[in-house]
């Protein structure tokens, strides 16, 4: 009785001894960081909607806490928010808007507003100001062609300083404001290859072609040559049950389709029948492509 005891104590300390495997790594696509877009020279931003933590703008960019202000280089860019305990980069793209000045000479002294496709057609939302020889509105809008009317003590009026009109419709005529750029070539398709020595091969894609790589949250590099370009998925995917590699495309002015390929303890998911309910994202965005 007592050999029996004792073998049983001793089974009951090794059982309690033993750690229990812990669950497998798992990145949701819901956690992945949404990409913020600067239009023109100002765009608002809560870091608090990420992370709680200090932000590192790309370069050209300032941050009073509410707004960001000042130009982007390029279409592509990547944000740093350093948490408590948790880094996060954010995708940061150049928007096709611009900041540009409406400018409406004459009408001195009278109650000049403007109502156009750019405010919706609500007189009272755009603000116009007095500079001594012209009404101004600053305006940010994508390059295009904006119909608009003056309205001038109450009464609608053509532009007479533009002579560009179209019909509206209803008998008479509209101004047309043209915003300049645009053009240019637009992103073309990635062409997924395979998967080479851990990283992911692509193709087809222009050298005037930005590319933006990240796994889970954080930015990796895209390293290019003649054949075309790579991301390399970093060990650390091999811990995890379902990591991600996003890729961001842009080229003149104008954002490509996004990548969202699911990983699986470091392999590429190929085969729909290793995704589960928790992957619908990907289901919709990878497979479909």
């Amino acid at each position: 009785m007592k050999k029996f005891l004792t073998v049983f104590s001793i089974g009951v300390a090794l059982a309690a001894c033993e750690v229990a495997p812990s669950a497998a790594l798992r990145m949701q696509a819901s956690g992945l960081a949404s990409p913020h877009v600067h239009h023109g020279m100002q765009s608002s931003f809560i870091v608090n909607d990420y992370v709680n933590g200090l932000l590192e703008l790309p370069s050209g960019l300032d941050f009073d806490g509410e707004v960001i202000t000042g130009s982007l280089e390029h279409e592509l860019n990547v944000a740093h928010i350093d948490g408590d305990g948790e880094d996060l980069f954010v995708p940061f793209f150049r928007g096709a808007k611009r900041a540009i000045t409406m400018s409406i000479p004459g009408f001195e002294g009278e109650e000049v507003k403007v109502k156009g496709v750019f405010n919706a057609w609500n007189s009272n939302a755009t603000f116009l100001e007095w500079n001594g020889n012209a009404w101004e509105a600053p305006l940010v809008l994508a390059p295009g062609e904006y119909a608009y009317k003056l309205v001038v003590n109450g009464k609608e009026v053509l532009d007479p300083s533009n002579a560009v009109t179209v019909p509206n419709g209803f008998g008479s005529f509209n101004n047309v404001l043209t915003v300049e750029g645009g053009g240019g070539e637009a992103p073309v398709a990635i062409d997924f290859q395979f998967v080479q020595e851990g990283s992911l091969r692509f193709s087809g894609i222009p050298e005037d072609q930005e590319v933006l790589a990240f796994y889970n949250n954080r930015a990796v590099d895209v390293v290019r040559d003649e054949d075309g370009l790579s991301v390399w998925i970093p060990d650390e995917a091999k811990d995890w049950e379902r990591a991600w590699i996003r890729l961001y495309t842009a080229r003149n002015g104008q954002h490509g389709g996004d990548w969202l390929i699911p990983l699986k303890f470091g392999e590429v998911v190929i085969d729909t029948k290793q995704l589960d309910r928790k992957d619908w994202h990907t289901s919709i965005m990878y497979f479909a492509m």
